[in-house]
């Protein structure tokens, strides 16, 4: 950022989003995919087993004392959620991502971005983060916005470069005749490509 100050070069910077819901090393299709409890504490594996059973207020119960392990707080975090306490599961499920990545951008890291678009003159900052967290459910982002643990789908995708597209051209950063956006009819071209439906090219389980 300094460099480009010093050479008069405007930055848009953007935070990533962050899939606080993933639970799983497969493709998140859901809320939550099943996954084994990543410490071998007997309170975290309990907890898991109260989550995946609907019994939300035990899952919560059974992580006590298993406070610095990950998956402690992605059970104590997705149960919270469950149950609609949506700002406790969001600090439950950030402090889990900060803990264990798993691929994904720490919370941390994003807040770093913002600090450091701050306090530089024509450094513009996208907070894509923020962005995704203020359109999924609860404001916990998943599956409705991603693939799996880090890639997003192509809703997703088209969201992100929407709202970068869109911080372009605000700070006259981008080209000057805006991209053409393309009127495209998923699924009636689906339908003219007798594409089959996605769960039979993606059943449950793979």
């Amino acid at each position: 950022m300094d460099a480009a100050q010093q050479e008069d070069v405007p930055v848009l910077l953007g935070t990533l989003p962050v899939h606080l819901r993933y639970a799983g090393q497969g493709i998140a299709k859901g809320p939550a995919s099943p996954a084994p409890a990543l410490a071998s504490d007997r309170c975290t594996v309990a907890a898991e087993v109260a989550y995946q059973e609907g019994r939300f207020d035990d899952a919560i119960a059974s992580a006590k004392g298993c406070e610095d392990s990950p998956s402690a707080f992605l059970w104590v975090g997705l149960s919270l959620a469950a149950l609609g306490r949506n700002d406790e599961a969001k600090a439950a499920l950030e402090a889990s991502v900060e803990l264990l990545p798993r691929n994904r951008c720490r919370p941390s890291l994003n807040q770093m971005t913002r600090e450091v678009a701050a306090a530089h003159d024509d450094v513009f900052l996208v907070d894509l983060e923020a962005i995704f967290a203020a359109a999924a459910p609860g404001g916990l982002p998943g599956a409705e916005a991603f693939y799996d643990y880090c890639h997003l789908n192509w809703r997703g995708y088209a969201n992100a470069t929407d709202h970068l597209l869109a911080g372009m051209a605000r700070h006259g950063l981008g080209p000057k005749a805006s991209p053409a956006r393309l009127d495209f009819d998923v699924p009636a071209q689906a339908e003219a490509w007798a594409l089959p439906p996605v769960d039979d090219v993606l059943p449950e389980g793979r």
